[in-house]
């Protein structure tokens, strides 16, 4: 995926003012289509995706998860639809390879999106998942809590533009809660929440004993001033701090010659 704004799913780094993702076709061999390769303008143009070219999309991408050789699969903006992605879900179960899967704006809705988190909770290599963007609600955001209490390898992931709102976002928090992956950046940007559901996901991410240091909950417009304000001090408490620099060793002081 190319680097940009985090509303339209990029995962940072383990800093959550970073904008640098880790999921970047060009800093990861591996499978990409990013902008205007095959799914450019042929496939978000006014008229939508065209069958031939998610054809194409799919063929490529089949090929290269069936290879088990690829560590990136970015089919971000690719629009392939709710059938598509379950043949992509399917296909993840067994993958060994790819440790960095983005469906952003694949259209895949919350029947398919169930079915990628189920087959997901399969999968044991999996790092970093973006999947903004999709029409997932608190069904697909539960399915999400179930996987994240299986995978023990997440570290990224990113359900940002969708609508889980205070339900999804409890299911989530009870998912954060017991998960025994090395989570450290989550984000539900832009997902109908309230103070209440970013609070239930603050108490747990909070614990000294929970990974993740970097909550995104902005672009919800029912959550005040005064919790983004909370989940921000929280953040920055948890962020692990820079080493000291090493200390300069003083230079012995020269001895007068005597005359």
């Amino acid at each position: 995926m190319s680097a940009g704004s985090p509303l339209s799913g990029r995962l940072p780094a383990a800093s959550g003012q970073s904008s640098s993702p880790p999921i970047n076709g060009t800093a990861a061999s591996g499978l990409s289509f990013p902008g205007a390769n095959l799914t450019g303008t042929a496939l978000s143009g006014a008229t939508g995706p065209t069958a031939t070219t998610v054809g194409q999309v799919m063929s490529v991408a089949r090929a290269d998860i069936e290879k088990n050789e690829c560590v990136l699969l970015n089919l971000s903006t690719s629009y392939i639809g709710p059938a598509n992605t379950a043949v992509i879900a399917r296909l993840m179960i067994n993958n060994k390879a790819i440790t960095a899967l983005d469906l952003s704006c694949c259209d895949m809705g919350d029947t398919s999106g169930v079915l990628l988190f189920d087959c997901l909770a399969r999968n044991t290599v999996l790092e970093s998942l973006a999947v903004s963007g999709n029409m997932l609600t608190a069904a697909a955001a539960s399915a999400c809590a179930t996987f994240l209490h299986r995978t023990k390898t997440l570290k990224h992931l990113c359900l940002s533009c969708n609508f889980i709102g205070d339900e999804g976002a409890a299911a989530l928090a009870a998912g954060l809660k017991v998960t025994a992956a090395p989570i450290s950046f989550v984000s539900v940007r832009n997902n109908g929440l309230t103070d209440l559901g970013v609070s239930a996901l603050l108490d747990v991410v909070k614990e000294p004993t929970n990974s993740v240091t970097s909550l995104w909950v902005q672009l919800n417009p029912d959550v005040s001033a005064a919790m983004l304000q909370t989940v921000l001090d929280v953040m920055v408490l948890k962020c692990p701090k820079q080493p000291e620099p090493p200390a300069k060793a003083k230079k012995p002081k020269k001895k007068a010659k005597k005359n």
